[in-house]
């Protein structure tokens, strides 16, 4: 079963999945977003890069292990993150709607630092979904948070026999979840440094956080 996604952030993205595996991959379509703004002391530099880490996230049932294939912040090596599958407490609803002609309940819940509402089809049996969402009696067709900054909406689904390949490639390394956050934190705080030694003293740099789908990680601690 394939599904094509779009979601909020401007990627596109397709979910490979069946009873037991599923492999969801982003394509992104955005650029980093620079402002520059005039101070009585100067001018101030704002970078805004854009979070293009995630490329896919790939579970499988037997190893309850979710791997997401990332990259450093300069973009120049690529690994994975290893997590257990991080337990989502969903809140069943009443409301019912039709996606793509397929009846959907709805769920809500609070995960990693947001809130979300879906929609899922109990006809299909596979209780995964978009990015990490999973655990709902039937596949999420839809998905967006409170603020609808992340909205996972169905384009396409197509039902095809063929495997789900959720393969590792055994040339990039395994770092743990926290590791990676340490990572992409120590990215930033070179890229700030490094651009302000080229910008001089004149000008204020400010490079902010990426935007991240996931704002905490309180479930990992």
């Amino acid at each position: 079963m394939v599904l094509n996604y779009t979601e909020q952030l401007a990627f596109q993205s397709v979910l490979n999945a069946n009873n037991t595996m599923s492999f969801f991959k982003f394509y992104t379509k955005n650029t980093d977003k620079t402002n520059l703004s005039e101070e009585s002391d100067g001018l101030k530099l704002s970078v805004v890069p854009l979070d293009t880490t995630n490329y896919t996230v790939q579970f499988n049932k037997s190893t309850n292990v979710l791997y997401t294939l990332e990259k450093d912040f300069d973009g120049k090596e690529k690994y994975y993150t290893k997590e257990y599958l991080p337990e989502i407490n969903w809140k069943l609803e009443p409301q019912t709607k039709i996606i793509a002609d397929i009846a959907c309940l709805s769920a809500s819940t609070e995960f990693r630092g947001r809130t979300y509402q879906v929609w899922y089809a109990p006809s299909i049996p596979s209780n995964f979904g978009p990015w990490k969402l999973h655990g709902l009696p039937g596949l999420i067709l839809e998905a967006k948070d409170l603020y609808n900054e992340v909205i996972f909406k169905v384009r396409q689904i197509e039902f095809v026999k063929e495997d789900v390949n959720v393969a590792l490639n055994q040339s990039y390394d395994i770092l743990s979840l926290e590791d990676h956050i340490e990572r992409q934190d120590k990215g930033i705080s070179e890229l700030s440094k490094k651009m302000q030694s080229r910008m001089g003293k004149g000008v204020t740099l400010n490079v902010t956080d990426i935007d991240r789908i996931e704002l905490s990680f309180d479930d990992t601690e």
